[in-house]
């Protein structure tokens, strides 16, 4: 099923419905995403991550489906996680940012206040045996007590 002419396809040399830019002023982090296929619109979500031998440059990628879009990065620390929401609210307009369960509710309330009232932010918290193997994991691979 070819789904292209109910996205929007059809409009790219209609003048009335420009191709829009994905990505805000400034250029973005990923120009290749930067035209939508005469989309106007794409739920763009930033997921972030913690690692202690991470590069925020190095470690970090994008997907793009056409109407959705997932950026995500693994940080170091609260600093750099700060520093990448703010790049991505405004250079890359993002909805939404899904954090990992290593932040704590300090560090997720620091980066609600940091983003604004118009981006979500949502943390990934599973139920009681879900959050004990993520434990047990981040334990095991000597995640507690490096950030």
């Amino acid at each position: 099923m070819n789904l292209e002419g109910c996205l929007g396809e059809d409009r790219k040399s209609d003048p009335s419905h420009p191709r829009k830019p994905l990505a805000s002023v400034k250029g973005g982090f990923y120009p290749e995403l930067r035209w939508n296929r005469g989309r106007t619109m794409a739920f763009k979500v930033l997921f972030l991550a913690h690692a202690s031998d991470a590069d925020k440059e190095k470690h970090r990628s994008a997907i793009d489906t056409g109407v959705y879009q997932l950026f995500t990065v693994v940080v170091r620390n609260q600093a750099e996680a700060i520093e990448v929401c703010r790049d991505f609210v405004e250079k890359e307009n993002v909805d939404s940012v899904l954090l990992c369960p290593g932040f704590t509710h300090s560090d997720v309330a620091e980066i609600v206040k940091i983003v604004g009232k118009n981006v979500a932010v949502s943390v990934a918290r599973g139920d009681g045996p879900s959050g004990t193997a993520s434990l047990a994991a981040r334990k095991r691979e000597g995640y507690l007590g490096k950030r």
